[in-house]
């Protein structure tokens, strides 16, 4: 994921850097509102929320969830891979220092952990929604809750446990 990550936003000719994935559905006015945001706030990179439609409770409460788990462990918002953009200035900044081993991190975290190195600033807006697919966690209902807050402690392990 990392190193196709990584290429995408290398490859970037624009200011901002938008990123989804590909099962995800984004709102007609994605963009204007990722601008709009990135206008109001001195900021390097924004995120928003993640819906789960096919969830049984139909909330936000998933990633509430883990965006709870993120600022328990690292203190500031991390950058959801499905709803997220950055400042091409701000990738240049640390395209050299994220780390590139998916086994070692999760590439998300990452990235926002080498942001807060440098004193970049990731915004959270809850009205920032995107619309994407729970099929992992369908097929597995504690990926969220197992798979993922090991990776994040792996990632915490790797940048803060030396």
């Amino acid at each position: 994921i990392t190193h196709a990550r990584n290429r995408g936003l290398n490859s970037a000719q624009y200011d901002i850097i938008v990123r989804t994935d590909a099962d995800t559905k984004v709102p007609e006015d994605w963009i204007e509102q990722i601008i709009r945001l990135f206008n109001e706030h001195n900021v390097d990179a924004i995120t928003g929320d993640i819906f789960y439609p096919e969830r049984v409770l139909h909330t936000r409460f998933i990633s509430a969830s883990y965006r709870f788990m993120c600022r328990t462990i690292y203190g500031f918002d991390v950058l959801l891979g499905p709803n997220m953009a950055i400042k091409k200035t701000s990738w240049e900044g640390i395209k050299n220092t994220v780390c590139l081993n998916d086994k070692e991190v999760h590439e998300d975290v990452d990235l926002s952990i080498h942001l807060d190195k440098v004193k970049g600033k990731i915004f959270y807006d809850k009205t920032l929604l995107v619309v994407t697919s729970s099929r992992r966690m369908i097929h597995n209902p504690y990926s969220l809750f197992i798979e993922y807050l090991f990776r994040m402690l792996k990632t915490y392990k790797k940048h803060y446990m030396r």
